[in-house]
Parts: C-alpha cells; structure tokens; sequence
C-alpha cells in the first residue's frame, strides 16, 4: 500500500466531499434561515407541533425505501468502475420504478389514517390536519432521494449539490409565506412543496447525464439490489426509530414548548450532520472501489483520523457556544435549547472510534449485515432509556439517551471493523487529535458562561486548535502530502492552500 493509493482515493473522496459539502452549506444556509425563520414565527408551542407533524410521514418514508439508495451507490459505482454505463442507467431505472410505487401507496396510507397516527403515535389528535397535509412528502422524498443519490453514484456530486440548494431555497421562499395565511399548516405545507420541486428538478438533472443507451428495467438486478440493501433497509428502521422515537416520547411526556426547544437544539446539529452525510456519501463509493482491491481496511484508518481532525473542534465550538447559537438565530425565549444543544453534540466526539465512517465501511465492503448488528445495539439501549430519562429530565435526558444509544452503535461497529475484518485503526494518531483538541476547549469553554465573549473565544479557540495540531504530533509531514493531494482534486484548491501552508510553517518551526 503507498500514499498514492491514499492520495488517489482521497482525492476522490475530498472532490465527492466537498460539492456535497458546498451543497449541503447552502442547502442548510437557506435551511437554517427558513428553520429560524420558521421557529421564530411559530414560537416554541407552534414549531414543536410542526415537528411532530412530520413524523408520521418521516416514518412512512421507510416504506419506500428497502436500503435501495445505498445499493443505488455501491451498483453504479462499481459499474461505472467497470466502464458499463449502461448498467448504471439500469441501476437508477430499478431503484426510481420502485420507490416511485411504494412512495404513492405510503402517501396514500398516511392521508387514510392521519386521524389514527396523531392520536395513537402523537398523542396529538389535534393535529391529525397537519399529518394529511404532511402525506405528500413520503412520495416526494422518495423520489428526491433517489435522484440525489443517483448523482453521487454517477460520480457527479455536484448534481446532488444543486437538487440539496434548489429544495432548501424553495422551502426558504414557500413556508414563510405561507404561515402568513394558513400558520402551521403552512409550514407544513411548504416543507412538502419543497421537496416535490427539489425532485421534479433533480429528475431533470439527471436525465442531462444519465447514460441511457441499452439500459432496461430488469426485475433480477432489482432483487439482486433488494438482497443486497435488505440488512441497509432493517438498520434503517432501526435508525429511523432512534431519529424520530425519542420526540415520540417526549411529547407523550412534555408538551409542545419542550418539543419545539428539543427541536430547535437538534437543527444545530444539522451542521455537523451535513460534513458526516457529504462524507459518508463519498467514502461509500471510494470503499466501494478499494473492497476491489482488498484496500478498504487501509483507507479506513485515513478515513476516521482526517475526519476526526475536521469535526473535533467543531463540536467543541458548537457544544461551548450554545447559548450563543440559540440566543442569536431563535431567540431567547427558546430557554431549554442551549442545554439540549450542548450535551447532544458531544455524541460526535465518538468520531475517532469510526463514528459516521463505521457504516460507509460497512456497505461499500458489501457487510450490510454489520449495520444491521450496529442499528439494532442502538435499539435496544434507546428503547428502554429514554422513556426513563425523558420522564426524570425531559429533553435533557431525551439527549443523553441519544448520546448512550449512539456510543452503543459506535462502539460495536468499531470492535467488528477493527476485529473481524482487521480494520487499520491509528490510535496514536487519533489519541494525539483528541489532546489537542481538549487542550485547547477552555478557551472555547468560557463562551458558555459568557454567550457574548464566544464571538472572540471560539474563533480564537479553532487558531490555537490549528496551530497545536503540528505541535503535537497529531499533523505530519505525511498528512500534510496527502492533504495536498486531496486538496488539489478540488475546484477551490486556492482556498485549501493557506491552511494546509500554515500548518506546514507551524510544523517546520517546531521541528526547528
């Protein structure tokens, strides 16, 4: 193995990367406006009940999706590995007949029997209106998902980039305007449209690069992709289920003013989230490509130290500068959220043992079943827990459940990856990443106490991260090579260049 294996994957990767990435920055720009545009024209009351109205389609949604999209991935990439395009547009053909029919018959279910999921599953019965109004989002979903993936398998991000801007946007436009006239139908409402615009443009997209010549609908690749994503699917209910079980049970506990801060709080997490969706996306297909070559045990070392060096000190930020956060873009009467914020992100500092990588690993080695055994450790530790932590400390213990259910899931996908299927791990590497990061969180820590000194602390504290980074040790000569590599597959490369020339000065004056 050489580092221009390292170099050509991570190249890959870092370009996949960064346009869903840059995709995923405006998307949750526009996102994020609408979100507290939204959330501060509702209030707390209004916008926990506009959460929990989207639930039963979020749910519904899984109906539609039998693990299909990260087969959609893994096919095609290989394929396109091969050269055979017209594989690829069979791929894509099987995937979109599928979930466009199983998409109409969940929304068709969810409109029936609104009445029966806000009252059993809500304990709602007031917003059985919203739940039919939300009905409309399990097919447009379907299908938007679909071709957003399709792109990622294409090898054409940037396609998934702008179907992620183009839904935002619409959503950012059409919900404001419409809790004018119709409040939190109109939210919903408008959510639901955005989406149906985000999938009618990215079917479009598409279309301008799929290579459809010689490609059939065939029912035997999609049994094969069925068997392949049938681990994927149930992993994905189990995941599903944690996403959408704790706000089940809160509401069951609290009321709408606890939901909404609940949400609120986990939106933050949104940012994280979008590095971890972007690079998940892109390290499926470059695992994908590796597992040919019996080379994805390696690059999962790199994988999980860069990663881990990205979002380290980003949960720092996020977790010390809540109060700011939520102070500045939903208001201070969302008095619950800064806590909720703070304790849930610390669930991405597990990003060191494979946490958001474990799973990517997973699939594109064709170990579905791996998932699986990971979904269900975090199943069985949510489902008792939260409950119990909901009733003691509401949304507070809603997060730490979270937190546990996570490291459950985390640590088994670890152990099995860096056991069974001997998984390099650079655990000198990663423990370096972890000190410097904590070395230098109080600096960020002082934010918490005093929301308004974040403005100065927190950028102070990502300097001192990455002026430590080379001191110690956690950022060599090495990285530092393979970093340019990756950097130089991307269309702004200019804009790596300082970082990766001030990290490289730091490090020649401490060798000095």
């Amino acid at each position: 193995m050489t580092d221009d294996l390292v170099g050509d994957l991570a190249g890959e990767a870092a370009r996949g990367s960064f346009f869903l990435a840059v995709g995923q920055f405006f998307t949750l720009t526009f996102g994020a406006a609408s979100v507290f545009i939204i959330a501060r024209m509702l209030g707390p009351e209004g916008y926990g009940l506009y959460s929990l109205a989207l639930i039963p389609a979020s749910l519904l949604v899984l109906g539609t999706q039998w693990g299909l999209n990260i087969a959609l991935v893994k096919y095609s990439s290989e394929a396109r590995e091969r050269g055979d395009l017209a594989a690829v547009c069979s791929v894509f053909r099987c995937c979109l007949g599928f979930r466009l029919i199983a998409g109409a018959l969940g929304a068709v279910v969810c409109f029936l029997f609104s009445g029966q999921l806000a009252s059993w599953l809500l304990n709602r019965p007031e917003a059985s209106g919203l739940v039919r109004v939300a009905s409309g989002l399990i097919l447009a979903q379907a299908v938007f998902f679909t071709a957003y993936t399709g792109f990622v398998g294409l090898g054409r991000a940037e396609g998934s980039a702008a179907a992620n801007l183009i839904q935002s946007a619409s959503r950012l436009i059409l919900a404001p305007l419409l809790i004018l006239w119709f409040s939190t139908v109109g939210a919903v409402a408008g959510h639901v449209a955005s989406f149906a615009i985000g999938a009618a443009a990215a079917l479009l997209g598409i279309r301008r690069v799929m290579p459809c010549g010689g490609c059939s609908f065939s029912s035997q690749l999609l049994r094969s992709m069925l068997a392949y994503g049938l681990p994927v699917y149930v992993s994905n209910l189990m995941l599903s289920f944690s996403n959408n079980y704790p706000s089940i049970v809160l509401a069951w506990f609290r009321g709408d003013f606890e939901v909404g801060n609940f949400s609120a709080a986990v939106k933050f997490i949104f940012f994280l989230s979008a590095i971890a969706m972007s690079f998940s996306l892109a390290m499926l297909s470059a695992f994908s490509r590796a597992s040919a070559g019996g080379r994805a045990a390696y690059v999962y070392g790199y994988s999980v130290k860069y990663l881990t060096l990205v979002l380290l000190p980003l949960v720092v930020c996020t977790s010390a500068g809540s109060k700011l956060l939520v102070n500045l873009f939903y208001g201070r009467e969302y008095t619950l959220a800064p806590k909720v914020l703070s304790v849930y992100s610390l669930t991405y500092m597990l990003v060191g043992f494979g946490y958001l990588v474990n799973q990517s690993y997973f699939n594109g080695i064709g170990q579905t079943k791996e998932v699986l055994w990971m979904s269900l450790a975090s199943a069985a530790v949510l489902a008792p827990v939260a409950p119990l932590l909901a009733k003691l400390w509401g949304a507070i213990g809603i997060a730490l459940s979270l937190m546990a259910s996570q490291a459950a899931s985390c640590l088994v996908g670890f152990k099995r990856a860096t056991g069974k299927f001997s998984a390099t791990w650079p655990k000198g590497d990663i423990a370096k990443a972890y000190a410097t990061a904590l070395i230098a969180a109080p600096v960020a820590a002082l934010s918490y106490l005093n929301a308004t000194l974040g403005y100065v602390l927190l950028p102070l504290y990502l300097l001192a991260y990455l002026t430590l980074l080379p001191i110690t040790g956690a950022v060599n000569g090495r990285d530092l090579e393979i970093m340019k590599s990756a950097a130089e597959a991307l269309p702004v490369s200019w804009a790596a260049k300082p970082l990766i020339g001030y990290l490289s000065w730091v490090l020649r004056r401490s060798s000095s």
